[in-house]
């Protein structure tokens, strides 16, 4: 960062050097780091007004000139032409609304023009400019602004975003135009302590994101709020299990809005699948997220996922499975003992393949009722390749066994892609259907309604009902709050078209209300004003 500043300071001062590009990838703060130094050395240079304008959407040069001058502020208040450019300014933009002196825009334009001289102006976004403003034009404009106006200039873009005949024009005229091109590509810590200097979790952040070099402000800022939006409710977990929730929050969010990632957090399940045979991206994308630290997806984090997808979160799913995690590192001391394991394997060159081995085998041995498929998948993985004999399929039908008592849905799906062994697959499509019957459709549509957000098997589960079978719920329920629901419901899951389990509710949802309508008239009434559905006459 200093030697980025020095070289834009030595520019700024420079006799001859006119033209500066200051290149970088997206989000990293180029414009936030030039602002500062404008902000910091502005006000001793010669120029007289400092302008910024971003290029987006723009289509004419005389938009940017425009912006330029409109946008335009002194940098020393005292001088005599920035205060007469400032009168200037103010008389041009109450002329252009008079309609006899509108019509000489030219003219207008003309006077901008001549105005703009001794002028420190950036222009940003050139990637984002309008195809119909040549890169050429622009750059014909930036020399002219250069060398007849005594004007310095910086213009700001990500080179990798650019369009391949705008990079054409740059290398063209490169020689000819531009004087320094400096690449802002700050250490992933410096943009990490923009946000998290004196935030307790700096320490985690900087350790996860140090593979991926994360120096992205956009996203950096996005972790510090989906951190500091669930962290009170994690905050007097145990330590082990605060770690791997703020870990886990930190990483999702990650995931969710790296563009080179090309999944959202909702997708990190299908990418964690412990399934046999799965996309050759998606192991990739798995190895890439795993350097970071995550493993497996886990149940819990359907939340997480909710809160970073929707901004919305269940409180009292989440804070019953914190609990439970709790209870469970109270109780075995899990997260210890798998450092201790992974240490003997980790820490040096000492330990043999067979105490690995056997090390790893009695741990799974002593607690393979007490892990989850987020710990058990990396020492399955491990010991597959360290030892040549591993039954991989025994020691995870020992856990798929031991789980399907389990009461939770999403991690019956989740057995489900593990095993491939007939007996267990169908213990666990009858666990699914023991579930499903206890459910209703008013208790998944409440719950949804409420929290604003809904896991997979709960769209799914409303969807696997017919018309006719949500015609006949609703006209036995006996809830005191039934249309309320419904109809809050039906903002959520709109008739529309789609294979998805969310448009099927929809439609079928939509259908039975129409059936309903056929009883009576007080029905039609009803399902005409207050559902708003379109009826047939």
């Amino acid at each position: 960062m200093e030697f980025f500043e020095k070289n834009v300071f030595e520019f700024l001062n420079h006799n001859e050097k006119k033209v500066l590009v200051i290149k970088g990838k997206w989000g990293v703060g180029k414009t936030f780091t030039w602002a500062k130094i404008v902000e910091k050395y502005g006000k001793d240079l010669s120029l007289s007004n400092y302008s910024y304008v971003s290029l987006f959407g723009l289509e004419e040069l005389k938009e940017l000139q425009s912006g330029i001058f409109y946008n335009a502020h002194p940098l020393n208040t005292g001088t005599k032409s920035s205060t007469v450019k400032a009168n200037l300014k103010k008389v041009s933009k109450i002329a252009k609304h008079i309609p006899q002196i509108s019509k000489y825009t030219t003219a207008m334009s003309a006077i901008e023009s001549s105005l703009i001289n001794d002028y420190l102006i950036c222009i940003d976004d050139l990637e984002r400019k309008s195809s119909k403003l040549s890169m050429s034009n622009l750059l014909g404009f930036v020399s002219n602004l250069s060398e007849t106006s005594n004007c310095k200039i910086v213009l700001i873009f990500n080179d990798d975003t650019l369009s391949d005949s705008d990079k054409k024009e740059i290398d063209k005229y490169r020689e000819k135009v531009i004087d320094l091109e400096l690449e802002y590509s700050p250490n992933s810590e410096s943009n990490i302590d923009i946000e998290f200097k004196e935030h307790p979790c700096r320490g985690l952040i900087c350790d996860i994101f140090k593979p991926e070099a994360l120096n992205n402000i956009r996203i950096i800022k996005h972790i510090k709020w989906n951190i500091d939006g669930l962290i009170s409710y994690i905050q007097n977990s145990e330590s082990a299990v605060k770690h791997d929730l703020l870990s886990t929050i930190a990483i999702l969010t990650y995931v969710h809005h790296e563009p080179s990632i090309e999944i959202r957090a909702n997708e990190i399940d299908r990418v964690f699948t412990f399934l046999i045979e799965k996309p050759e991206e998606d192991k990739k994308l798995q190895k890439r997220i795993s350097a970071l630290g995550y493993m497996y997806y886990a149940d819990h984090e359907a939340e997480i996922v909710n809160y970073i997808e929707d901004g919305w979160l269940n409180e009292q799913r989440f804070t019953d499975s914190i609990v439970k995690l709790n209870e469970r590192q109270k109780k075995d001391n899990i997260s210890s003992k798998l450092t201790d394991i992974w240490g003997f394997y980790n820490n040096n060159f000492i330990s043999t393949g067979d105490e690995v081995i056997k090390g790893l085998k009695g741990f799974l041995n002593d607690h393979m009722e007490s892990i989850s498929i987020r710990e058990l998948q990396p020492i399955l993985e491990t010991l597959q390749e360290i030892e040549d004999s591993f039954d991989r399929a025994e020691w995870v039908d020992k856990f798929v066994k031991l789980q399907l008592q389990n009461d939770n849905a999403s991690l019956l799906k989740q057995l489900k892609g593990m095993t491939e062994t007939d007996e267990l697959l169908e213990e666990i499509n009858k666990r699914e259907v023991g579930l499903h019957q206890h459910l209703s459709i008013y208790t998944v549509l409440k719950e949804i309604v409420k929290n604003r957000g809904w896991n997979p098997e709960d769209e799914q589960f409303l969807g696997n009902h017919s018309a006719e079978e949500i015609y006949d719920f609703l006209v036995n329920d006996t809830n005191e709050d039934l249309m309320q629901i419904v109809r809050e419901g039906m903002r959520i899951f709109r008739n529309a078209d789609g294979d998805e389990p969310r448009y099927i509710f929809g439609r079928n949802l939509n259908d039975a209300l129409i059936k309903i309508s056929k009883r009576s008239k007080i029905d039609r009434y009803r399902i005409s004003h207050f559902f708003g559905v379109d009826l047939p006459k």
